[in-house]
């Protein structure tokens, strides 16, 4: 659905003049769109959108590693121009934060500059490793059968959540529990790769990043971790639907981030500019056979969902009791 850009709020910086109106980053200027992920999905967003801003000079740069956090805390201490701005997940911006005591930002340390859509997050398994594992019920009783023997890929944050959530509502045990072995890998790509390869048994990531593997039969797709099936999957079950009545939707939703104290001038330039490409029906389409849920929020209603969101995983993160980190 989209909605009709709503007030914005930013504190006022130095600013440069463009014709009558004032901008502290002119549309002429460098623009840089930090992406805080190795290649995928959310690069490919960020450079399809980028090509529709109508600015003449922009730069994608690739700045991975540490869940995200690196390109994220580049731009949460980049200058408040907005010439630099970051696109991530709120996995990114409010997950790692929520589970690393020395997180060098939390979502509070960004000027908000809208949301893009959301990603549908789904649970694989490698049929191969998990004979019989065709549903969630049946992944559950793999697991109390098995303790120990799952090999569970987490790429992000959002795997981890997901992990914790789903051991403590359905066997009542706690991370440290170790019912399962957590294997941490550096992106989606990689931890696809390693459950094709039989390295892990399980990995959450979103529905484009083993979409073709499903389609050949390598992997099969369980259920969705939020509220909204998967255009790519409509056949794949959330994970209420899939039982777990109680289960807080993990939901992953995209925006840009810009430093703290934008200008208002400029918050509102660039979430038109932004709103304008996703309008585009290619963007569209293209996003959408991504398996990306495209649906544009302004900036202060965007900035109240992370606000929800990460409340929702400080709840989840407590009632499942996982340690945050260093």
């Amino acid at each position: 659905m989209w909605r009709k850009r709503a007030s914005l709020a930013a504190g006022v910086v130095g600013f440069a003049l463009v014709g009558n109106v004032a901008y502290a980053c002119p549309p002429d200027a460098l623009h840089t769109i930090v992406v805080p992920y190795p290649s995928g999905t959310t690069d490919a967003i960020a450079r399809l959108i980028a090509e529709h801003l109508g600015y003449p000079r922009v730069v994608i740069e690739n700045k991975g590693g540490a869940d995200g956090s690196i390109g994220a805390g580049v731009v949460s201490r980049a200058e408040a121009d907005g010439c630099s701005i970051v696109i991530a997940s709120t996995g990114t911006i409010v997950g790692y934060p929520a589970m690393h005591r020395a997180s060098p930002y939390t979502a509070k340390s960004y000027t908000d500059l809208g949301e893009i859509g959301l990603y549908t997050m789904m649970f694989f398994v490698n049929p191969t490793k998990l004979p019989g594992v065709t549903s969630m019920r049946a992944l559950i009783e793999y697991i109390r059968e098995h303790p120990g023997k799952v090999n569970w890929g987490r790429p992000t944050p959002t795997s981890r959540i997901a992990l914790a959530q789903l051991l403590w509502l359905t066997l009542g045990a706690k991370e440290e529990d170790r019912l399962v072995v957590s294997v941490p890998y550096k992106g989606e790509a990689q931890a696809i790769q390693g459950l094709l390869a039989g390295d892990v048994d399980v990995v959450v990531a979103t529905s484009a990043a083993g979409y073709e593997q499903v389609r050949s039969g390598s992997l099969i797709a369980l259920a969705t971790t939020g509220v909204t099936q998967s255009r790519l999957y409509p056949d794949v079950p959330n994970m209420r639907d899939a039982g777990i009545a109680q289960w807080a939707p993990a939901e992953l939703t995209a925006g840009f981030y810009g430093p703290p104290n934008m200008q208002p001038k400029d918050v509102e330039e660039f979430a038109e500019r932004v709103q304008r490409a996703l309008e585009v029906p290619a963007v569209r389409n293209r996003l959408q056979g991504m398996g990306f849920e495209v649906g544009y929020l302004p900036p202060s209603e965007h900035a109240q969902r992370v606000l929800e969101q990460s409340d929702t995983w400080d709840r989840v993160i407590k009632y499942s009791g996982i340690t945050p980190e260093d």
